[in-house]
């Protein structure tokens, strides 16, 4: 979705209802799953590591395991770009999904490309300025 659309308009994004969100600045909460589609489902999880080089996630000497970075670390960047219409409770949560473009971060300074992607708006909060 390269085109902004204006806060508030009601738009169609790969099958979902969306209102969007005119690019709001904010940030995740907590280590969050990243997903291609707004449900709960494992095959639709995008796994970190396969968002950003090796450098960001593995130190040189670490020996920590694959599942360690699957989610995205707290305190990600993201632009809302839209939210779905309906409300869902996850893990005890109400809220909407957020579909918004990630910024992953790399503490080692290497370059990442942003991406788009879906997550629970419980774990987001707006960037503190």
């Amino acid at each position: 979705m390269d085109s902004h659309k204006p806060k508030g308009r009601l738009i169609n994004l790969h099958g979902y209802s969306i209102e969007s969100d005119g690019y709001e600045k904010y940030q995740t909460t907590k280590d969050v799953y990243f997903r291609s589609k707004p449900i709960i489902d494992k095959g639709n999880v995008i796994r970190y590591d396969k968002l950003v080089p090796e450098d960001c996630i593995n130190p040189v000497g670490a020996d920590i395991p694959p599942e360690e970075y699957i989610r995205i670390p707290k305190e990600s960047y993201v632009l809302l770009i839209g939210h779905t219409l309906t409300k869902e409770v996850i893990s005890g949560k109400e809220g909407n999904w957020y579909y918004v473009r990630l910024f992953p971060p790399c503490s080692g300074g290497y370059p990442t490309t942003s991406v788009e992607g879906w997550v629970f708006g419980e774990y987001i909060e707006k960037l503190k300025k």
